[in-house]
């Protein structure tokens, strides 16, 4: 067994980091709130990209692959210690105020930041379907590819998830 993928598969390697390295460590902070663990999650995230593909086995879809590792990876953590609040995140390159989709900048900062200020009293699940919506824009079916979960489950928490978000926030409906 060879420690070092395959030429072909070094390309791909190459190409995945550069293609999803600071979305996943986008995410691991917006879990962790601390940008030291995040970048080594992420390095910890790319170490089983590149063991797998050393191992001469294949990875159909990246992106899937390092969410479920950097999940795995994030879970064990919470395990190791208490899990810090979600009110913490101040990271310039999450970028929210640009990436929900809302009609001006202004609504996307506010829209951004209310479901930051607010999306750690939800049940994990919710939280995850609408970090991946909201925060990081992506369809339901990316999500469900993600996750593992079928899109229809991953539309009903995104649902039931800014539902709740609603009733925490109060009466303004405008927001999202």
């Amino acid at each position: 067994m060879s420690h070092k993928p395959s030429e072909g598969k070094q390309k791909q390697f190459i190409e995945a980091y550069d293609a999803y390295s600071d979305e996943i460590f986008r995410y691991c902070y917006s879990r962790t709130s601390d940008r030291e663990k995040s970048l080594d999650l992420v390095q910890d995230v790319f170490q089983k990209c590149w063991l797998k593909l050393a191992k001469n086995e294949v990875i159909e879809d990246f992106r899937p692959f390092l969410y479920q590792v950097a999940k795995r990876k994030i879970i064990d953590e919470y395990r190791r210690k208490t899990p810090q609040n979600w009110d913490t995140l101040e990271h310039p390159d999450l970028a929210v105020d640009q990436r929900v989709g809302v009609e001006t900048q202004q609504d996307r900062k506010i829209t951004a930041e209310l479901i930051l200020q607010h999306i750690e009293t939800l049940d994990d699940k919710y939280r995850e379907a609408v970090y991946f919506r909201y925060i990081e824009e992506y369809k339901p079916r990316e999500i469900a590819k993600i996750t593992g979960e079928s899109e229809n489950t991953i539309s009903i928490r995104i649902n039931r998830g800014i539902k709740k978000l609603r009733n925490v926030i109060g009466t303004r409906e405008d927001w999202l």
